[in-house]
């Protein structure tokens, strides 16, 4: 593994120094988040830093030179080689040199502020709580997930004394960071319940990664024909899809709706096997990952987008796909609770409805009310595009990062 000298056209010490194992055009929601940041960033006057790896024999150094350049950032990668042949040991090893790699960055940067995200948990915040014994900057702590909570609701801490060890190592990360960035007020209220004061942490949710095409003729449903739903997104653990599956079966069997699941994981052969069961392979059918194009698309042809998480998760995390949903014009059905900061939001914009899970006896029943009576309120595709754009769009996530940072620096 070697170090790749800095690149760019920024020779001034930087204002902020963007520090995360990945980032563009490595093909990862959040790398590509950062070069959005990190724009936004150069363009408001900052001398930026980017600080991440790369792989070995892939021209990812190159694509972020060659952007570094046009874009006045400065930037240093670290070669790593690629994270599909590691084995146990080597990914140990891999995580170690990259620790120190990164306390190296905190030490001789020269960065005023350092940014880093909650990925790997824990652990990034505290290196740089370490490094600032020897040097004085600013912390930005950017938490895409709330851990170790996270790590215990998907079942990844088994020992309590663990749990409890790292959620007071993390309370202090919060504490001693200059700001916390989170993604939604319920996040925000499980940093506090640790307990933990909270006056640094701000609510700014994620942007649209991506330009979604107009939607030039909305959408109508034909009176009486079933409800078009769709999910799309990661079929893995902790969604409670296999629920969401039963729901989806029983509204095929009273021809209320045809659902569409796009994407693949683990539960995916457990829905399929469910649905197969039933007969219902023609109402309920699964396309396995597809482009974002085609997401895009699908996005646009359905009547709802569906949101699916374990109870307890939306305290923890906040679900992407919502933002992108949205963002097309869809409106969703979220399987979350109703004082959830997202079903809050569904509910005052009449952009869908929540629906928790964990009543699954009424389920259905509630489900159904909604499509029979009130789907027709949900506001028009359009105006549903328009609300994202002004929520969660590039430019305005941007400049509210932007300014918080700038607060930091002057």
């Amino acid at each position: 593994m070697s170090s790749a000298g800095m690149t760019g056209s920024n020779k001034m010490k930087p204002d902020i120094a963007i520090v995360h194992r990945y980032f563009w055009p490595q093909n990862y929601p959040y790398a590509i988040m950062l070069k959005g940041i990190a724009e936004g960033m150069s363009k408001s006057g900052m001398n930026v830093l980017v600080c991440s790896c790369h792989e070995k024999q892939t021209d990812q150094l190159l694509q972020r030179k060659v952007w570094a350049s046009e874009r006045g950032v400065a930037c240093k990668s670290l070669a790593m080689p690629s994270e599909r042949t590691f084995s146990i040991p080597m990914k140990i090893f891999s995580a170690l040199y990259y620790a120190v790699w990164v306390f190296s960055v905190a030490l001789f940067s020269g960065a005023k502020v350092i940014w880093v995200g909650s990925t790997p948990p824990v652990i990034m915040p505290l290196l740089l709580r370490f490094a600032r014994c020897f040097r004085r900057f600013k912390i930005v702590y950017h938490c895409q997930d709330i851990h170790p909570e996270s790590m215990s609701i998907n079942g990844n801490l088994k020992r309590q004394w663990v749990y409890d060890s790292l959620r007071k190592i993390d309370a202090a990360n919060v504490v001693k960071s200059d700001l916390v960035l989170t993604l939604s007020a319920d996040m925000k209220d499980t940093i506090a319940s640790r307990p933990c004061e909270v006056d640094n942490v701000k609510v700014i949710n994620n942007f649209i990664l991506d330009e979604i095409p107009v939607l030039r003729e909305p959408v109508k449903r034909a009176d009486g024909a079933p409800y078009k739903l769709l999910f799309a997104g990661g079929l893995g653990r902790f969604q409670n899809l296999e629920v969401l599956t039963q729901l989806a079966i029983e509204l095929a069997k009273k021809n209320l709706a045809v659902v569409t699941f796009m994407g693949d994981g683990p539960v995916r052969s457990i829905m399929e096997r469910m649905v197969r069961e039933n007969g219902l392979q023609d109402e309920i059918t699964f396309l396995g990952h597809r482009p974002l194009s085609d997401a895009i698309k699908a996005m646009q042809a359905a009547d709802f987008g569906l949101v699916s998480l374990t109870p307890g998760v939306d305290k923890v995390a906040y679900p992407s796909k919502t933002i992108m949903y949205l963002a097309a014009g869809l409106p969703c059905l979220a399987f979350v609770s109703h004082s959830s900061s997202l079903g809050r939001m569904l509910k005052e914009n009449n952009l869908g409805a929540a629906f928790d899970l964990e009543d699954t006896v009424s389920l259905f029943s509630q489900v159904e009310g909604f499509l029979s009576s009130y789907a027709h309120e949900v506001m028009g595709r359009n105006e549903i595009m328009r609300f994202a754009q002004d929520r969660f769009s590039e430019k305005s996530v941007v400049s509210m990062l932007v300014g918080e940072v700038k607060e930091l620096i002057h």
